[in-house]
């Protein structure tokens, strides 16, 4: 775009100047905003794209310069210039990056961790505003008020993706690709395949947990995890795309605190993060990931021995709470190492020898196989053993925390072992890998 576009783009940008912050969406519909809209369907016709009748689409135009403004601020006679650059670069933008900021709820002190794409960080009040954008938030939800510092108080996970733009706006996520308006589809199905968090968060924390922290925390009787994750915020990697409502430092986990006043000498009450302690002297632990681990992981996911679903009950696992814990490192075990012939699905359950096992023997010996460690098979066959009682109506007593942090230790265990040889394994699907290991 030349020169004189981007002028005749920034005179009429100016010309917003006098619609009051709190009319401007009503004021959208109307002259002078739809002759901005008009323009920008000119000068960017490839980018705006055509509804499904043909027309330009501009009220994905008018929505998306909504949301540009939370960024830049609303258009006046000082700052059109700049606005009407911020225009041009958004409109011809192929991509960008998503950031996504998870609070790492109840940790300890950790090391600052970089592994791939991701970081686990602290931040100080002027980093975390700047990299939740605390002031386009603020343009965009007028009452919003944010604690910073409190946020700046708690270890978090940063996970970049790159994203790649649709050519048009039309298809570019935005205000009202957030809904599906697909009505003749079953809203109420249920998709098997859906996942908690973002898939590269997904990835993220999946790294982490096969860190070892039943090890790692101090009180593994009470809980082996050493964090958790309560929610995922978004940054969004498009400015025209309008960033979702953030939450608050208060759906964090606090304990009470106590100082003295020095001035008055009183004992003053007030909150800090609680956390769940860990044990000194980790640094070997932390080493494990990195850069090269993260590669290691990302070539064994795409191994064909590796079943996807391995990732999800690995981390719906670690998001769950009491049973639902337990059976997810239970399925996790299953989803590695189990197979449809097991049960004599697709074909009949091979023979072994002279003996025909059912689905749980074949999945303790690929265990033993795969770790090396019969023993961890004996954990499994008392583990599964529980897990069915439970299951098939059977009255249980309770899940040990002894249990519990078994089942969270082997399917660690089994999804290590398993991601180690996917990297070397010639075996050209995961069936023939099983069977090598026991038929």
């Amino acid at each position: 775009m030349g020169q004189d576009d981007l002028a005749r783009l920034s005179t009429a940008l100016a010309r917003l100047s006098q619609i009051p912050r709190a009319k401007m969406q009503e004021a959208s519909r109307h002259a002078p905003f739809t002759e901005v809209i008009d323009l920008c369907v000119e000068l960017f016709p490839d980018q705006v794209g055509l509804t499904h009748e043909g027309k330009p689409a501009r009220d994905d135009v008018r929505w998306g310069l909504l949301n540009l403004f939370d960024s830049t601020g609303l258009p006046s006679e000082a700052n059109a210039s700049s606005i009407s650059t911020a225009v041009e670069h958004a409109m011809m933008a192929t991509g960008g990056e998503t950031i996504h900021l998870c609070p790492l709820d109840e940790a300890d002190t950790l090391p600052r961790l970089r592994f791939g794409p991701c970081e686990v960080r602290t931040f100080s009040k002027t980093e975390f505003s700047e990299i939740i954008q605390y002031e386009r938030l603020k343009r965009r939800f007028h009452s919003l008020s944010i604690d910073i510092n409190s946020f700046a108080r708690f270890d978090w996970l940063v996970v970049r993706e790159p994203v790649t733009f649709a050519a048009t706006l039309k298809n570019r996520s935005g205000f009202f690709r957030r809904i599906d308006f697909q009505m003749d589809r079953d809203l109420g199905a249920i998709q098997p395949y859906a996942k908690k968090w973002p898939a590269a968060v997904e990835r993220a924390v999946f790294a982490l947990l096969l860190l070892k922290w039943e090890d790692m925390v101090q009180h593994r009787d009470i809980d082996w995890r050493a964090f958790r994750i309560p929610w995922v915020y978004s940054v969004p990697a498009d400015v025209l795309d309008a960033p979702p409502y953030p939450k608050g430092p208060e759906t964090l986990t606090w304990e009470p605190d106590f100082y003295r006043d020095e001035e008055t000498g009183e004992e003053v009450e007030t909150e800090r993060p609680f956390c769940l302690p860990l044990n000194d002297d980790l640094d070997a632990y932390y080493a494990d990931l990195t850069d090269e681990r993260w590669r290691s992981l990302e070539t064994a996911q795409a191994s064909p021995v590796v079943n996807p679903l391995v990732v999800h009950f690995l981390t719906r696992a670690f998001a769950s709470e009491g049973i639902d814990e337990f059976l997810g490192h239970i399925t996790t075990i299953e989803a590695a190492l189990g197979m449809s012939s097991d049960y004599g699905i697709g074909r009949p359950r091979p023979s072994i020898g002279r003996s025909n096992p059912g689905a749980t023997e074949r999945v303790k010996r690929r265990i033993s196989a795969l770790t090396g460690d019969a023993t961890m098979a004996t954990v499994f066959e008392g583990l599964f053993n529980l897990r069915s009682t439970f299951l098939h109506g059977r009255p249980i007593a309770e899940v040990s925390s002894t249990q519990r942090v078994q089942a969270r230790a082997l399917a660690r265990q089994v999804v290590e072992c398993l991601i180690q040889t996917a990297q070397t394994t010639t075996a050209p699907d995961r069936d023939t890998y099983l069977t090598s290991l026991c038929p």
